[in-house]
């Protein structure tokens, strides 16, 4: 199996930026938002409807049947890819239920990038694409905002419960300093180092999508 890690974080954050200056690591392949924890989550919501029918279950065959079923998904997902290393990029990667499934599908304790920004610089960033006729309005009622407000919820409750999976990577230091960023990254999912990354020659034309 490849390795597999994740990318979360705040929207208007620099993951599309982040993701598309790691696809330059000969190692590293960095997805746009992939549906596979969405396929993950249908999966095991189908699977335990299924168990609930069943008079007599042996729970640990249960748990391992399961495990395999998700983690067959993954290889199943990246078997194309020719790099060892996966990212794979979801919001939701970062919540305490899916840290928790995660962990039980890989047999130890998931990684996550998750990259952060000041909230109100990223309701600001989502104006500016926006261009809202009110802005106050836009603020309180868009959707938009309220996909801000869950993803920075869905964060919260992740470090709560498993800081030590999280590697925290911030827009202003991304920028200010790539470089130092990616070294930390690197440390973090126990890459080899590249001295290669072109952080002025960025092509994130695949991975862009409506909230960055």
């Amino acid at each position: 199996m490849k390795n597999i890690y994740f990318l979360s974080g705040l929207p208007r954050s620099g993951s599309t930026v982040l993701a598309a200056i790691l696809n330059q690591h000969p190692q590293v392949h960095a997805s746009s938002t992939s549906g596979l924890l969405d396929i993950l989550v249908g999966t095991l919501r189908a699977w335990a409807e299924a168990m609930s029918t069943q008079a007599a279950i042996d729970k640990e065959a249960s748990e391992k049947e399961i495990q395999k079923i998700l983690r067959n998904i993954c290889e199943t997902k990246y078997e194309h890819i020719d790099k060892p290393v996966i990212l794979d990029k979801a919001r939701g990667w970062a919540s305490d239920v899916n840290i928790r499934t995660m962990a039980m599908v890989l047999g130890h304790k998931p990684k996550i990038i998750a990259t952060v920004r000041n909230i109100p610089d990223c309701a600001a960033s989502f104006v500016r694409v926006a261009k809202p006729e009110d802005e106050d309005e836009f603020c309180r009622d868009s959707e938009l905002i309220g996909h801000l407000r869950e993803s920075y919820q869905t964060l919260e409750t992740g470090h709560k419960f498993a800081p030590e999976c999280i590697l925290y990577v911030d827009y202003d230091e991304l920028i200010s300093d790539p470089i130092k960023q990616l070294r930390r990254v690197e440390e973090f999912l126990q890459l080899d180092h590249y001295d290669g990354y072109k952080v002025n020659e960025i092509d994130g034309s695949s991975l862009r999508e409506r909230d960055e």
